[in-house]
Formats: structure tokens, C-alpha cells, sequence
């Protein structure tokens, strides 16, 4: 084993390091990825844009339907091309084949001399295998050469690839450290060791079949002269593991087996696979190799390859590779995987039992949860079915997760008169965030027993079990938040921009199920600028430079999430922020109900808040002070990572009630819940190293805190084993928890008891059952589609539970407005008005007639008229209109 080391030959290995870095920038810039935007692109993005915002603004409609018409066109024709190229594919003829025999039968002198290009960055764990695995290939020793490409100051590698017993064709090549820390550039500098006529190129974790290079090297005796690369097979060896693995593997089969033996048949220009694409060593010196900058370095070599007049051939030669197992990359190892499932199983299953008791037996159902799936039922069975139907006044995750339950109730209506769509979506979201608290605690490297006690204390509490049985979007919330908080605590550790990465997303996600996600998302991006100010190491460019990128990273998917949901919101009503302008949005229902914070002042506002936390997290006054002390002395920033993502919500939460915004309700603030049991987890020293995938340059240790680990453990215990306990009693108070005290009359029920509190609990539980009479009785009169004009201020309880949708004109169908103006020109025969008072008064039928609720305002009857005084509480009389001019039921 031969070291190439940076030092005694400064200047070779300075020039080819600049070489690998700038080579192809210097000689042909307008391929390079170093220069993003070129000046013509960008004048085409901004006339693109230009064009888009003055149609937007001066023609909504038109621009909208070109938009749409373009989006189809090019969906409609990348279909047609994949059948096309798969089609070609099929043909046989399409892969190059080389069989065993014939590899095998050229003499070792006939052979090209091959270099083997092996990049690996922080992979110590598999450097042995791979060598074992490229030491298996059938090919003359003195032809091949194996160039490990290891950065120089990655020292784990460096020492694991050194202990391995390797063949004498093996040399290790230190790449100095430069940026961009990337494969193709590490390949650049390789190419300068290289001394074989044809180069390719392995991943460490490939296991490449052993006479792939002699495939390869007939393979380009037998082609056109012009033929620069062959790329071989790609596959998963694990592809049974499981779903997940089973997608990947087929995903392989079809772009490896079809797509690209199609693109071959055609002459067009082949993507290539990372790994195991065979080139022309003088083809790559006269194209310039790999660009460093871009990050799809083998689609880019395949397009110049054929920009530069050279063709690409498919090699019926497999390389095996793993496919990822873990959707998010959390637990490391199998036994971890089974456990955190069965616990998610069993998590579910124990909320779903919940919810479906409090739906069916005794009809406890959360107005804001049948809401959704009211929105998510006019998006599929309205008399305009569309998916702008699902409104902009609250983000839209909690309903689009419900769309293929809801699709369900077309036959069973049950689904959703009893809110079993909305439980069917928060049990597992829920079960979700168990299994995110559980990491946290196992990354945390805490002892196994207070691991499962911790993850009982937030399973088992009251209130996550609560809104994890009722639809609510507190469920997919919480869930986003403790992914968040988990991804966020690896990055500070690991470097890994996976981990950076899926904490974006998941910030997005939760923008997308509450807007209390956006100061969170701002928080946390600024903690990611910060952290990595203080830790990058290097000039002032590159710092800054880091700390952009890693902020844009973290903060780009929910400013996205924020743009395309605000500027859709425009475009299709008029308005960006519906929910604070619209008459149904959160800032009218505070002021028709008259239940913010405003008219009680800001200091009881304030006051109050810091009540709710202490009924969810009753021990946060003890934890903060102390996780802080101890982050302090250990310099573990953990603790701030969960503080700023949960913290920020409850920050958020308690300025809303202050400044008269929002209700008084517990559940603003369930946020605390997590942050308590993340922050009990810190109590005790972290211990262990966390996996990554692929580990940044900034990764660190986490410090070695000496002493015992037994007395924070037992402390933590003892502080949070009785909180579902506290909460649990506290959640019964009418004062402290307005929306959950009923559940005092389904845990203690007291039938003989006629006080103001349990009548009050009774008619919490009874909201929607006028409605599900409402919608029977219309259901039995068997009337036509758009026979009955109704709002859903009030009538989202009636929507959901009628077995017949058609029946009714809402808000959300296109014609709402022009039936409301003439009910009876539009063949219109009911109206279902409630009183125009409160909430009613943003009914649009009250808006359009004030007093139809009491008069008919002239346009209908009361001779036919449904009363029931509504037992639910906070809901109104329905009275049942029939429209003048309209016929009666029954008839024609």
C-alpha cells in the first residue's frame, strides 16, 4: 500500500489540487456549476417573472388558465416520453451484454490497464469491506490500480483504511482539504494519480460483480470508437427488507433495466449513475472531467459527454448496493427500527381505541376537527367538487391527509358525522411524536429504563392522549415539532445536512398544519446562523458563506411553503392572509365571540398564559433554570435546540392571547408538554456517538461529563412522573381548560347533578347532535341536488354528517353567490338560516338577508319549518325555510 501525502511535493500536488478545483471553470465556465445563473438565464427568470406578476395582478383568470395549461402540457408530455424510452427499453437489444465466457476468454495481456477511483469522506465504518469487496474483482493485478481518495484531515478513515491488510494494486490518496468538499472534486484530483486507460469509479458501500471490469473492457472493444462511457447496473441487494426498500429497488429496476437502455437506443444524452460508470480516460481529460461544483457531477459527465459528440452504453453488469431502510434515518440498527414500530403500533392503536369511544359513544367531537373533514368533503362530493374548495383560511396538511379517508364516506357517511376521518389521521400522527420523544432520549444516550418512563410520561399524559383521539391538528403538530427538535439536537452534533435538511421540512410541514410554526421556524433558523457562525473555522468568506447556506437550508422549505401558500391564496380569492381578512377567518370568530384576550387586558392575558404552561408542564419553573446551569457547565447546547423550537410556540401562543387575537384555549399550549420531557432528558449527561449519513466538517464530540449518571436520572423521574397526574386534574377545570372539562362528565359522570358546570359539560359533549338530526331529516326528504342554500359558519356539523352532499349549495361552489342573490330562479326550495347574531352574523345568507332568520326577509316561508332547539353548546336554532315560488317536498 503506496501513500500519495500532500507534503514533500508541494507543487504537483497544489496544481492538481487547483487543477480539481477550478480546471474546468477556467477552461469552460458556461458548463460549470460554479457560475449559478448565466446572464441569459437570468433574463429569461426575470421576464418570466415579470410576466407572471403582471398577469397575476391585471389578469388573475387568464394568467391562471395558461399556467395550467403549461403545467399540463409538460406533465403530459414527460409522460409520453417515459413510455417512449420504456417501450424502447424493452428491446433486448437496448443492453449491452457480455457473458462470462467471453470476459473471461480474453488473455490478461489484452486488457487495458484500469484505475479504480474510490471517494470516501467519513466512512471509516465501511472502508474495510470495500476493499475487501474491490479485491474480488478478476483482473490482472498489474493492470489494475485502486485509488482510495480520503480527505487528508479526516483522520478516522485515514487510520481505518491504513489497518486494513490490502493488495499491493492499492493506493491511498489524501486529498488536501479545499472547497468544495465534494466527490467529483476528490475524483479531479485522483485523476492526476491515475495512471489506467480506462477509469471508473465505486462508492465504499458497492459490492460490484467481480468481472465487471472485464465486461466493461470488452464492452468497449466491441462498440464505436466513439463510445466514451459504459455504464453498468445499479441494484439493491436488500430490496425484501421492506416497503421502503422495495420502492427503491423497483424505482433501480425500472431507471436501470428501461429508461436508460432507452436513452441509448435513442442517441440521447445518459444521466449516469454515481457509481460504476467505466469512461475513456482520454475522453475524460478532453471534456474536463468532473465539475466540483455541481452536485449531480454524473448526470452532468453523461450530457457533456454527448454535448462533446460521444455516446454512452448500458453494460448488463450489476453493482449492489443498500438501500436505505429508515424513511427519516433515526434509530441506528434493526432491533432499534422493530422497537420504535411496535411502539408506534401500539401507540396508535391505543389513541384510535380512545377516539372512537369519545366519537360513538358519548358524541364528543371538537368543532375545529369536523371542520376539516367538512372542507376535505366539499374538495370531493360538493356540487363543484375542487381542491381550492379546502379554503385558505386555515393551512390546509390536517384536511389533505384526510381526502383518501374521506373519499370513504361516499359509502359510509358515518366516517364523517362522527369525526372518524379526523381520528383515523391524529392517533398515528400522535403515535408519531412518541416515537420522536423516544429518540430524543435515545440519541440522548440516557439509560434504557428512563427512556421507556420518559416516553410513558408523554405518551400516557392526558392531554396528548386527548388531541390524539380527536382529529384535532394539535396530533401532526406536536409530531412536526419533536421531529424538528430531534433533527435539529443531531445537526448540532453530527454536522449531518440530512439532519439539517429533514428539520426544514418538517418546519414546513408544521407551517402547513398551524401558522404557530412560522416563529419557530424563524427561531430555529436563526439558531442554525448563529451555531454556525461560532463554530465554522476559516476566513471571513467562508463563514460567511457557511453560515448562508446552512440558515437557507433550515429556512428554505417553510419560506416556500409560506410564498406558494400565500400567493395561491391570492390568485384564486384575492386575498394573501385570508385568515386574518375574511369574514370566517380567526380574527372575526375572536371578535363574534368576544372571547380574546383583549377584553380582559393584556396582564391577565399574560398571567393566564403562563398558567396554561403550568397546567401541561408543571415542573418547567424547576427544569429551564436548571437545564440551562447544566447546559451552561457541560457547553451542551441541546438544551437550547428544544427550548427555541417548543419555546417559540409558547412565546407565540402567549403574545396572541395578550394582544386579543385568540381564545383562552389549553391547547395553544400543549407545546409544553415536549419541552418538559426533552428537557427532563437533558438533566442527565449525554453519552454515546449519534450516526449520520453523512457526518459535515463541523461534526463534534459530545463532551465527556464526568461523575454519575444515576442521581440526574432519578431526579428527572421524580420530577416528571407525576405531571400526567397534575395535568390530568387541571385539564377538569372550567377556567383553566375551556374545551376540555367536559370530559369531567365522561370520566365522573354524575346524572343527578343539575349545576351550571355539568349542564354545561353535558352541552359541550351534545355540540353536534342537532346537526346529524338536521342533516337526517333533510337526508329523508329525498330532495334534488341543489335544493337547500345553507352556509358553513355553522352548517360544516350538517355537511359532514349528510348522507346526500348534492343536496346543498356552500360557500365553496362558484355559483354560491349568484344562487344567493335569487334562490328561487335557481331552482332553490330550502334555506337553513340560524339567528343573525354572534357568528351568525357572518353567515352569508344573514349578510345578504339580515332579517330572513326572523321575517323570511320576503323571498321565504315558514309554513314549512324545522325548530329544534339545539342542545349543543355555543350552537344555534336551525330554522328551516322554504323558498316562495319554490314547490314544497315531494313534488315535481
Amino acid at each position: 500500500m503506496v501513500n500519495e501525502e500532500g507534503g514533500g511535493r508541494a507543487d504537483p500536488v497544489a496544481a492538481a489540487l487547483h487543477d480539481a478545483v477550478h480546471g474546468l471553470r477556467e477552461r469552460r465556465p458556461e458548463v460549470s456549476a460554479a457560475t449559478v445563473v448565466v446572464p441569459w438565464q437570468r433574463r429569461v427568470l426575470i421576464g418570466v417573472v415579470v410576466i407572471l406578476v403582471t398577469g397575476a395582478v391585471f389578469a388573475r383568470t387568464p394568467t391562471l388558465v395558461a399556467l395550467t395549461v403549461v403545467c399540463t402540457a409538460a406533465y403530459v408530455w414527460t409522460l409520453v416520453d417515459r413510455l417512449i424510452l420504456f417501450f424502447r427499453g424493452l428491446d433486448g437489444r437496448s443492453i449491452i451484454t457480455v457473458d462470462a465466457a467471453d470476459a473471461e476468454a480474453v488473455p490478461d495481456t489484452a486488457l487495458p490497464t484500469y484505475t479504480i477511483l474510490v471517494p470516501a469522506f467519513r466512512e471509516p465504518e465501511v472502508i474495510a469491506t470495500v476493499i475487501e469487496n474491490l479485491a474480488a474483482f478478476r483482473y490482472p493485478a498489474d493492470k489494475m490500480e485502486i485509488l482510495l481518495l480520503l480527505e487528508a484531515d479526516d483522520e478516522a478513515t485515514l487510520d481505518a483504511a491504513r489497518a486494513v491488510p490490502a493488495p499491493p494494486s492499492l493506493r491511498i490518496i489524501e486529498v488536501p482539504p479545499a472547497q468544495p468538499r465534494t466527490k467529483p472534486k476528490a475524483c479531479n484530483f485522483g485523476l492526476h494519480f491515475a495512471t489506467g486507460d480506462l477509469v471508473t469509479i465505486y462508492d465504499a458501500e458497492d459490492r460490484p460483480d467481480p468481472l465487471q471490469l472485464r465486461r466493461a473492457a470488452v464492452a468497449f472493444d466491441r462498440l464505436p470508437a466513439d463510445t466514451a462511457c459504459v455504464q453498468a447496473r445499479l441494484a439493491f441487494h436488500n430490496g425484501g427488507q421492506n416497503l421502503l426498500t422495495a420502492w427503491f429497488t423497483a424505482d433501480y429496476a425500472l431507471w436501470f433495466g428501461f429508461v436508460l437502455p432507452g436513452l441509448m437506443r435513442g442517441d440521447a444524452p445518459i444521466p449516469l449513475g454515481g457509481t460504476s460508470n467505466h469512461l475513456r480516460r482520454a475522453v475524460l481529460d478532453e471534456i474536463g472531467a468532473w465539475d466540483p461544483f455541481n452536485v449531480t457531477e454524473d448526470a452532468d459527465l453523461g450530457v457533456r459527454i454527448a454535448e462533446s459528440g460521444y455516446r454512452t452504453a448500458v453494460l448488463d453488469s450489476v453493482t449492489w448496493e443498500e438501500a436505505n431502510s429508515d424513511p427519516v434515518n433515526g434509530d441506528d440498527g434493526r432491533a432499534a427500527m422493530k422497537t420504535a414500530r411496535w411502539l408506534f403500533a401500539l401507540a396508535t392503536l391505543g389513541y384510535l381505541a380512545v377516539g372512537l369511544y369519545l366519537a360513538i359513544e358519548p358524541h364528543y367531537i371538537l368543532g375545529d376537527s369536523l371542520s376539516r373533514a367538512s372542507a376535505a368533503r366539499s374538495v370531493l362530493f360538493s356540487r363543484d367538487p375542487h381542491l381550492a374548495a379546502i379554503g385558505f383560511i386555515f393551512t390546509p396538511l390536517t384536511t389533505v391527509v384526510q381526502l383518501p379517508l374521506v373519499l370513504l364516506s361516499h359509502w359510509w357517511p358515518v366516517l364523517t358525522s362522527w369525526n372518524i376521518t379526523g381520528v383515523l389521521v391524529s392517533a398515528p400522527f400522535m403515535a408519531g411524536a412518541v416515537v420522536q420523544i423516544r429518540g430524543i432520549c435515545v440519541d440522548r444516550g440516557i439509560p434504557d429504563w428512563l427512556v421507556w418512563v420518559l416516553t410513558s410520561v408523554f405518551a400516557l399524559n392526558p392531554t396528548v392522549v386527548f388531541y390524539a383521539a380527536n382529529g384535532m391538528s394539535e396530533a401532526p403538530f406536536l409530531f412536526l415539532l419533536c421531529w424538528t427538535a430531534r433533527r435539529l439536537i443531531r445537526w448540532l452534533h453530527t454536522d449531518d445536512v440530512h439532519d439539517l435538511c429533514l428539520a426544514g421540512v418538517a418546519l414546513a410541514l408544521a407551517y402547513l398544519t398551524r401558522y404557530d410554526a412560522l416563529p419557530a421556524a424563524a427561531g430555529v433558523t436563526v439558531f442554525v446562523a448563529v451555531t454556525t457562525w461560532l463554530r465554522a473555522r476559516g476566513p471571513r468568506r467562508i463563514r460567511i458563506t457557511d453560515t448562508a447556506m446552512d440558515a437557507l437550508l433550515v429556512a428554505a422549505p417553510t419560506a416556500v411553503a409560506f410564498v406558494v401558500w400565500t400567493v395561491t391564496s391570492w390568485l384564486i380569492t384575492g386575498e394573501p392572509f385570508q385568515q386574518f381578512t375574511s369574514d370566517y377567518g380567526n380574527t372575526s370568530i375572536v371578535e363574534q365571540s368576544s372571547g380574546g384576550g383583549a377584553a380582559v387586558g393584556p396582564m391577565y392575558g399574560l398571567a393566564f398564559s403562563i398558567a396554561e404552561i403550568m397546567v401541561l408542564g408543571p415542573v418547567l419553573p424547576i427544569l429551564i433554570p436548571v437545564c440551562l446551569v447544566l447546559s451552561w457547565r457541560r457547553r451542551d447546547p441541546e438544551v437550547l435546540a428544544a427550548g427555541i423550537v417548543f419555546g417559540a410556540v409558547l412565546v407565540f401562543a402567549t403574545r396572541n392571547y395578550m394582544t386579543g387575537t385568540t381564545f383562552p384555549f389549553l391547547r395553544f399550549y400543549v407545546s409544553a408538554i415536549p419541552l418538559m420531557v426533552v428537557l427532563a432528558c437533558q438533566l442527565v449527561p449525554a453519552r454515546g456517538t449519534i450516526p449520520a449519513r453523512r457526518p459535515g466538517r463541523h461534526r463534534r464530540p459530545r463532551p465527556t461529563v464526568p461523575g454519575p449518571r444515576r442521581v440526574p436520572a432519578v431526579g428527572a423521574t421524580v420530577l416528571v412522573l407525576v405531571t400526567p397526574m397534575v395535568t390530568g386534574a387541571l385539564m377538569l377545570s372550567p377556567t383553566l381548560s375551556v374545551q376540555q372539562h367536559a370530559l369531567r362528565e365522561i370520566v365522573f359522570p354524575e346524572p343527578g347533578d343539575t349545576s351550571a358546570t355539568r349542564s354545561e359539560q353535558r352541552r359541550i359533549i351534545a355540540s353536534f347532535d342537532n346537526e346529524r338530526a338536521v342533516a337526517g331529516y333533510l337526508d329523508a326528504l329525498d330532495l334534488p341536488d341543489s335544493s337547500v342554500l345553507m352556509d358553513t359558519v355553522y352548517g360544516f356539523a350538517v355537511y359532514t354528517a349528510t348522507a346526500r352532499p348534492h343536496t346543498y349549495i356552500i360557500p365553496s361552489d362558484q355559483d354560491f353567490i349568484t344562487v344567493l342573490n335569487d334562490p328561487a330562479a335557481h331552482g332553490v326550495r330550502y334555506i337553513l338560516a340560524v339567528p343573525n347574531t354572534g357568528r351568525g352574523t357572518s353567515d352569508a345568507i344573514n349578510v345578504r338577508y339580515p332579517t330572513l332568520y326572523e321575517t323570511g326577509a320576503e323571498i321565504a316561508t315558514v309554513d314549512v319549518e324545522l325548530e329544534i332547539p339545539n342542545d349543543g353548546d355555543d350552537q344555534p336554532t336551525w330554522r328551516l325555510y322554504r323558498v316562495l315560488s319554490a314547490p314544497a317536498a315531494g313534488q315535481g
